[in-house]
């Protein structure tokens, strides 16, 4: 809370700490497994794909494997689309971004193309002013654009908030220096965001999706501008 890094890695470094991570990772491996076991064994219809989407919290495109395991009947059910909708929300790599609306504090309406106007790479990032990941992410994403801005780099942040107090104090703390919007208009359905941060990154002169979820935030993103953007 306090942001203390040397105490946090004083903390880390204890027996106590190792033992507690290790618990922790064993717990989760085995909630995995179980899930995943639960799936298989009801692959063949869509009792899997169902079971799927009541145990798992969010997916991401590592699910991918888990939905192509099930049956080609469990996969064109009800739940297996709803399921790969929620995998791929914004399409699949190489595919056409959802096209989405914002509204500015001065009342304009801005579009996908609108945003990505004179860019090269879009950084769509869902996010909210009471989600904890979004706001530790927050300062990856300040550095990028730091370092690429200059080069064509944009972020769009998009708050889910329903508090619009809230939204404005978070962004008078986080001091964000690009384009901010409060979804008014629908953005977030567009984009079937069902948990946060959810963040797409766009090819701002085709408007194809390069990455989304995990693989469009963190180290894998930073490693990605870095592979695009190369010595320029």
């Amino acid at each position: 809370m306090a942001k203390d890094s040397a105490r946090e890695k004083q903390i880390m470094e204890t027996e106590e700490y190792k033992a507690f991570d290790k618990a922790e990772k064993d717990f989760f491996a085995k909630v995995e497994e179980t899930y995943k076991g639960i799936v298989d064994e009801n692959k063949d219809t869509y009792w899997g794909p169902m079971m799927a989407i009541y145990l798992w919290t969010y997916f991401s495109a590592n699910d991918k494997p888990l939905y192509e395991s099930l049956s080609p009947e469990a996969q064109q059910s009800w739940y297996g689309k709803k399921m790969i909708d929620e995998i791929m929300p914004a399409g699949d790599t190489g595919q056409k971004a959802k096209q989405l609306t914002v509204k500015g504090d001065d009342g304009k309406e801005l579009t996908l193309e609108d945003l990505a106007q004179g860019k090269k790479l879009l950084l769509i990032d869902f996010w909210a002013s009471w989600c904890g990941p979004c706001r530790k992410e927050i300062p990856n994403v300040k550095k990028l654009y730091d370092l690429y801005k200059d080069k064509g780099f944009e972020v769009v942040s998009i708050s889910i908030d329903k508090n619009e107090a809230a939204w404005r104090k978070a962004l008078q703390q986080e001091q964000l220096q690009w384009p901010n919007f409060l979804d008014t208009m629908g953005a977030a359905d567009a984009y079937k965001v069902r948990s946060i941060p959810a963040m797409f990154l766009i090819d701002a002169e085709t408007l194809t999706v390069i990455e989304s979820g995990e693989y469009a935030r963190g180290e894998f993103l930073a490693q990605k501008l870095a592979e695009l953007f190369g010595n320029e």
